[in-house]
């Protein structure tokens, strides 16, 4: 599990308690995990570029209530919610090109481009 992961849903915080909290605090935690990936996987690699984790987690986190607002009423808006976060996912949450240091993402898509460029 990644050290992002691990920050942003404090998987190492113990608290002083007994070991069935200990466990349900867990649980959740990764359930948190698997379905903040859920959400992210479909906008991580996109022709305008690559998503960051850190910026989408916390597009995540601030709807999260409306999120779980929307399950409880049989998913009555989820559709809008989720539409809601791909524009902001597109908007804010994109990482920024670098220069110096591309990522792999970026180094592929290039080489993509001067393949086909090649291939006419």
């Amino acid at each position: 599990m990644s050290s992002l992961c691990r920050s942003q849903f404090r998987l190492t915080v113990v608290g002083p308690w007994r070991l069935h909290r200990l466990l349900c605090q867990l649980d959740a935690r990764l359930i948190g995990v698997v379905l903040r990936q859920w959400l992210i996987t479909p906008w991580r690699f996109l022709t305008e570029g690559e998503l960051s984790p850190p910026k989408a987690f916390r597009i995540v986190r601030r709807r999260t209530l409306a999120i779980l607002d929307a399950l409880r009423t049989a998913g009555d808006g989820l559709a809008e919610i989720l539409a809601d976060m791909s524009g902001d996912f597109l908007r804010y949450a994109l990482k920024s090109s670098r220069k110096e240091s591309p990522s792999t993402f970026a180094l592929l898509a290039q080489l993509e481009v001067q393949v086909a460029w090649l291939d006419a």
